[in-house]
């Protein structure tokens, strides 16, 4: 009965996300006007939200969402590269935060989430006491709250120019079909001519994921239960 009950999981998932578009460029905006979500691959993102306040702050509609199509790290890619509007601090003197919240899961099948990656392309910083930080904090089987269990952290702090950054980071002791995101950037000048701060390029964010051997015999197990049951039923 409990390979039973996983089989259904695995399909009830599967139908659920089926109803969700394969993800698009497009804007955060459309992003989290995404009932459904999309998918990319076998990754499921959904539920989005976004906030952002200080100096000249982007809102959804001015971060572009690109897709890492490349297995097996899929994934999102974020940019607010206008100068107005984007994550660009060009005063002294000035702070600026904004964050970005989503689901990711795995449609179905075995594999889990082990690990996230997380890059940064062409930052800028420059004067002293002048930073960006980029965080990406990430929940383990749950939606993202900043109290759950088994919370995992990446972060980095930038005090001058990056032409390209990544981090292999956030693993988890065991793998997870659902992990919980929350993706903070933070800039802060200080007071100055010519103090500034920016992200250039883009915010990219992969999965690391690994079939789990056991998952492929539970699977296979479930398979095996649903063929034994029907040749009982057309013996019947």
């Amino acid at each position: 009965m409990r390979v039973l009950a996983t089989v259904s999981v695995f399909l009830a998932l599967a139908v659920v996300a089926s109803a969700a578009p394969v993800c698009l460029p497009g804007s955060l905006e459309d992003y989290i006007a995404l009932v459904d979500g999309c998918t990319v691959g076998d990754k499921w993102f959904r539920n989005f939200s976004f906030t952002s306040d200080g100096h000249s702050a982007p809102q959804d509609q001015h971060i572009a969402v690109t897709v890492l199509g490349t297995a097996p790290f899929l994934g999102l890619q974020f940019a607010a590269k206008q100068a107005s509007n984007g994550w660009h601090v060009f005063a002294g003197g000035k702070d600026q935060e904004s964050i970005i919240n989503y689901e990711v899961a795995i449609l179905s099948g075995p594999d889990k989430i082990y690990g996230a990656i997380l890059a940064a392309q062409d930052v800028q910083v420059q004067g002293a006491g002048t930073y960006l930080q980029i965080q990406k904090l990430l929940c383990p089987g749950a939606a993202f709250s900043p109290g759950c269990a088994g919370l995992v952290t990446i972060s980095k702090i930038f005090t001058s120019d990056s032409a390209y950054w990544n981090d292999v980071g956030g693993w988890f002791p065991t793998g997870y079909t659902l992990v919980g995101v929350r993706e903070i950037v933070t800039i802060h000048t200080a007071a100055g001519p010519g103090n500034k701060a920016a992200i250039d390029g883009y915010l990219a964010n992969r999965w690391a994921q690994s079939p789990e051997p056991a998952g492929y015999v539970l699977l296979g197990s479930g398979l095996v239960a649903l063929g034994f049951l029907r040749r009982r039923m057309r013996k019947r």
